[in-house]
């Protein structure tokens, strides 16, 4: 009984959390797990100043709210590992881009230059899951 009623009481907590806090702790957690089995995650600029903004997918999308540099070209990745839900069936409905993310790995996407204060929306094929990239 006292180890349910601490169960019930750590996921109580957990679930407390801003949606963005969980986002945030599970996109660093996987991106740690995720490379011991091969699936490495870039962030950052290229030499062009290309911004490379990534995504994990499974289960949903993480995190949900990415912020974005406006006004330069991007490179979105969409990453996932062992990921058999609907979150593999990706679109970016104002870019006009529908596909199947394979299991493991990722699929890139070329995002044009966006202007400061443009939200891009993903969804999945279900309209469950959903993740924003605000330009600033």
């Amino acid at each position: 009984m006292k180890s349910f009623l601490f169960l019930f009481i750590a996921v109580s907590c957990v679930l407390a959390l801003p949606a963005e806090t969980r986002s945030e702790s599970t996109a660093k957690q996987w991106t740690i797990d995720w490379a011991a089995d091969g699936v490495l995650v870039k962030t950052g600029f290229e030499t062009d100043g290309t911004q490379n903004l990534a995504v994990l997918a499974r289960g949903g999308y993480f995190p949900v709210q990415l912020t974005a540099k406006a006004g330069v070209k991007s490179i979105l990745r969409v990453y996932t590992n062992k990921t058999n839900d609907c979150s593999r069936v990706f679109l970016l409905p104002d870019l006009k881009v529908q596909t199947v993310l394979p299991p493991k790995g990722f699929k890139e996407f070329a995002i044009p230059s966006m202007k400061k204060g443009q939200t891009l929306f993903g969804v999945c094929g279900m309209g469950m899951y959903t993740f924003e990239i605000l330009f600033t």
